[in-house]
């Protein structure tokens, strides 16, 4: 029954999708975030829902009679040569079958993303993507935040994502929840309905409760720096404070004590087995871009690698480079690892550029918080994956094309207004020099 019901909510979607490809974006992104597809057991199990729906976009995509324009901005331009300068290192990886795989992963991603530019650049799209991402992440931080309660006694008892996802491992939920938290806060400040809103202050307690029960410490410190960057840009930071200090010390109530140990070996990582593997991939990726310029390739970090370039004594048990910033050096090299932080910085470049043109503009209060919120995604992404290999995750690339959208629609709306602005002065011109009805 439930895979009749997933095929036939999945699949009944594609001719919607085949007249109105941003319809596509939204059932792409529920598949991506949500996986619906991962609560089957039968036959639906084995039908590629995403690769359907993905195929149905891109036929929508050239059926559909709207206008579509790429936004060419810095920043899309910074992001398109990232792509270009990675597809190149991949001709020639240490590793050509490996890297193929990974590229062709990435570039579904990055593709999607793109078209996502393309369809959604309407405030109404904007939000609903937002509400798509929010309550599938929410709907695990919801279940991971019940689990974290139930299960506080528990010694190794993890929070982990839907099984064969790309936020299956604890660590890797942990950051999906971090970067989705101010995203939720600001559907929180668009909700009218007292319920809906309270329904939505639960989701974020709970999901803040699920990223200790990940017990991953990239997480934590992801979530440490999210509640300290949204205290400084807050501006109301005494209650902000007040608030997150308050939330501190109910929380230290019932954390468990399995969590605060784990956290607590951040501060003497040279006696954890795991921080120094870390620190020894960090050290082999060094080593191996300093020997390429180009890097490995995707998928480099092998055994082999590891015996000639590693400083320790043997691989570890995860083969891989354990943070965002290293992934993106020992595959791409230097190269790959500036586009990739200029990416970043041109991103972080943008929601303060919305922020700017927005203040004073009742009707733009959305833009300003979402670029707010979005901003505050960014910062959780790039402290916690300073320790996750989570280079590609689509849900960073997906708040970047938010941005993206956003700006996009900002302009739009201030382009108006100076065209309404100089079509009434204008009227105004001609009727005083009297060349109006003469």
């Amino acid at each position: 029954m439930r895979d009749l019901l997933v095929t036939a909510v999945l699949l009944g979607a594609v001719p919607f999708v085949l007249f109105a490809p941003y319809i596509g974006i939204l059932f792409w992104s529920l598949i991506g975030y949500l996986n619906l597809h991962r609560f089957v057991w039968g036959f639906a199990g084995t039908i590629p829902f995403a690769e359907i729906i993905g195929v149905s976009t891109l036929i929508g995509l050239f059926l559909s009679k709207e206008e579509k324009r790429f936004p060419l901005t810095t920043l899309t331009v910074v992001w398109i040569t990232f792509i270009a300068w990675i597809s190149f290192t991949t001709l020639f990886a240490l590793y050509p079958d490996l890297a193929y795989t990974k590229w062709l992963f990435m570039a579904k991603v990055m593709l999607m993303s793109f078209v996502t530019l393309l369809v959604m650049a309407r405030r109404e799209r904007v939000d609903l993507l937002v509400w798509v991402i929010v309550l599938s992440l929410g709907f695990y931080g919801f279940k991971g935040g019940l689990f974290t309660i139930t299960h506080m006694t528990g010694t190794d008892v993890l929070v982990y994502g839907p099984p064969k996802s790309f936020i299956e491992d604890n660590n890797a939920i942990g950051l999906a929840l971090v970067m989705a938290l101010p995203l939720m806060n600001y559907l929180r400040k668009k909700i009218t309905h007292r319920l809906m809103k309270w329904g939505m202050w639960c989701v974020m307690g709970l999901s803040l409760t699920a990223v200790i029960g990940t017990h991953s410490r990239g997480a934590a410190l992801g979530l440490a720096a999210v509640g300290g960057a949204a205290l400084l840009q807050s501006r109301y930071k005494t209650k902000a404070l007040a608030a997150l200090v308050l939330t501190a010390l109910v929380g230290s109530a019932f954390v468990p004590q399995a969590w605060v140990e784990r956290i607590q070996t951040v501060r003497h990582y040279e006696q954890d087995d795991s921080a120094m593997s870390r620190i020894n991939s960090w050290h082999t990726s060094y080593n191996l871009a300093s020997d390429r310029l180009i890097g490995g390739g995707f998928d480099s970090m092998q055994t082999e690698t590891y015996l000639r370039y590693s400083p320790g004594p043997a691989p570890p048990r995860a083969l891989n480079a354990h943070s965002i910033y290293f992934e993106v050096l020992v595959e791409h090299g230097f190269i790959g690892l500036g586009l990739f932080l200029l990416l970043g910085a041109m991103a972080l470049r943008t929601s303060t550029w919305i922020r700017q043109h927005t203040e004073g503009r009742d009707d733009l209060t959305w833009a300003r918080e979402l670029a707010a919120s979005t901003r505050l995604g960014l910062i959780g992404y790039f402290v916690s994956g300073a320790f996750l290999n989570l280079a590609y995750f689509d849900l960073y690339y997906h708040v970047i094309g938010i941005l993206v959208l956003t700006r996009v629609i900002v302009e739009r709306s201030l382009a108006e207004e100076v065209k309404t602005t100089l079509g009434s002065r204008t009227t105004t011109d001609r009727l005083a020099s009297g060349t109006i009805g003469s």
